[in-house]
């Protein structure tokens, strides 16, 4: 049997935010983390004391699904290969990932705590 092997004719991508990965290549895994504050306010003004990262918000652990049953599966790739032509992307975003390739783990996060203040 083949490996799945990649080819794109090109790829354009505009702007990568924070914690994100543009890769073209094979990986075993991608472990990306992003926490973020957003202040909004009808007035410009900074008080010193915004962007609290030690609240529930950023460190409570998320909860994953647990596997309850043993899955089986046999794959057969027909064609080996994946063909691409033109991928354009206008941004990544945080924790995200682009990859032109196979990785077999990907465990990505991101926490952003907006706040509003129009008062």
């Amino acid at each position: 049997m083949y490996r799945r092997i990649s080819i794109v004719q090109s790829t354009k991508v505009i702007g990568i935010r924070e914690a994100a990965t543009f890769h073209i290549g094979d990986s075993i895994g991608y472990d990306p983390k992003f926490r973020g504050f957003s202040l909004n306010r009808i007035t410009t003004s900074f008080q010193g004391n915004e962007g609290d990262f030690s609240e529930s918000t950023f460190y409570e652990p998320i909860p994953k699904p647990v596997m309850t049953e043993n899955v089986r599966m046999n794959k057969y790739d027909e064609f080996p290969f994946i063909r691409v032509g033109m991928v354009k992307i206008i941004g990544i975003a945080n924790s995200s990932v682009y990859q032109i390739g196979s990785t077999k783990i990907i465990n990505a996060e991101a926490r952003v705590r907006h706040v509003r203040q129009f008062a």
